[in-house]
């Protein structure tokens, strides 16, 4: 009996320890999430907006964090608004920050969140180069000089630089406009477009603008 209740004992410590373990790693894996989350969104942030210097909820004096409109300022004027639009992908929900000029063409997108098909919908973030893999071997031995750094912009998030709310159309086939879709991944297309659609009907929302780009003030 004695031992039974040693036992018992023994293995309640063991539990309770193992629990706090847990929730300790929990907790710390948590916060370094957390922290790598914070410091994408301020690269997202500087990569659309380089000039400005201040990231502000539309209308007040504190910072943005990605809810609600936000505006993105220099010297404290005005240079274009931010919004986050989301929508759910072939299987994955789809986040991307949008940064609108002020006449509403969008700047440029960046996708915060996705994890779509390898190899189809994770195209979204795929960087086109035309280096070689035999340049990068020779750079990487130090047999030939390193290349100039190329653009970084995913190839189809740079399509939606400088369309309109009207103009953010995915098409299948080679065009002059719209929006080229991914091959075998036309669904995460459509959401990308469908979430940078709804974050410039948000911005737009905000400053009392409608669809149509008129004021919303009679």
């Amino acid at each position: 009996m004695k031992n039974a209740t040693r036992f018992a004992i023994v293995l309640g410590f063991i539990t309770i320890a193992a629990g706090l373990g847990v929730s300790a790693l929990y907790q710390l894996t948590s916060d370094r999430i957390e922290a790598k989350r914070e410091e994408a969104f301020a690269g997202a942030l500087e990569s659309i907006f380089p000039e400005a210097d201040d990231f502000r909820v539309l209308g007040e004096q504190e910072a943005w964090t990605g809810t609600g409109v936000g505006e993105a300022l220099s010297q404290g004027s005005t240079v274009g608004y931010l919004a986050v639009g989301a929508r759910q992908g072939y299987s994955s929900t789809i986040r991307v920050l949008v940064g609108a000029e002020p006449d509403f063409s969008v700047r440029a997108i960046n996708i915060l969140e996705q994890a779509e098909t390898p190899g189809l919908g994770e195209r979204t973030r795929e960087v086109r180069t035309d280096r070689t893999i035999w340049q990068a071997a020779g750079e990487a031995v130090g047999l030939v000089e390193p290349a100039e750094p190329e653009d970084e912009v995913p190839w189809f998030q740079q399509q939606f630089a400088g369309l309109t709310l009207d103009e953010i159309v995915v098409v299948t086939e080679e065009s002059a406009e719209g929006v080229q879709s991914i091959t075998g991944a036309t669904v995460t297309a459509e959401a990308v477009a469908d979430a940078v659609r709804d974050a410039l009907l948000e911005i737009k929302a905000a400053l009392s603008v409608d669809a149509a780009g008129g004021s919303g003030e009679g």
